[in-house]
Formats: C-alpha cells, structure tokens, sequence
C-alpha cells in the first residue's frame, strides 16, 4: 500500500466530522451534511493513493482505513467520522468502531 500523504489547507478543523472515502465521493457526504450541520466543522479525506478500495482485499481495507483513521484522529481529533465509501463501510465500519472511541 502507498503511504498516505495529507494536504492540510487553511486552518485545520478541531473537534469536526471527519468523512472518509476513497475517491471524491466524501464531497456529496460533505455538501449534505454541511446544509444539516451547518456550523460543524468538517474534514474531507479522499484517499485517492488506494482508490479504488474495490480491488483491494478485506484484509488491505481494514488496514488501510485502521491507518487512515488513527492518523486523522491525531491530526484532527474529529468528533465522529462518517465512511463515504460503500466498499469501506461494508468492510470495515466493525473494525473502525471496535479501534476508536467516536461514534463511526
């Protein structure tokens, strides 16, 4: 797997929702919930060195979004995290919730 490589624009957001998707798709999941929530702050991550996640296995998806999660959760200590991605939330949502203490 390639190493994930952030780019942080602006300020960065404390305390925010994170959403997670491997490709663009976290911007609709963005737009939506920024018109229900409009004074969260939020964290849009598109991991586009794995995308597609559907020709990874399992085992990778977990990994990667474990990996993922972990170092956003560093950066930017999100509040909940929202999975984009219908591949990665099949997969992976037990593995996330049962690591993290926010609600996934």
């Amino acid at each position: 797997m390639k190493p994930a490589r952030f780019s942080v624009k602006n300020e960065i957001p404390k305390s925010g929702i994170l959403i997670l998707d491997s490709g663009a798709g976290a911007l609709n999941f963005l737009r939506e919930i920024r018109q229900l929530l409009p004074d969260s702050p939020l964290i849009a991550l598109a991991d586009h060195a794995e995308f597609p996640y559907g020709d990874k296995s399992d085992e990778q998806i977990i990994e990667r979004l474990l990996k993922l999660t972990e170092k956003c959760i560093e950066l930017f200590s999100p509040s909940t995290l929202v999975i984009a991605c219908n591949t990665a939330s099949t997969i992976a949502l037990p593995a996330l919730r049962q690591a993290f203490n926010i609600p996934v």
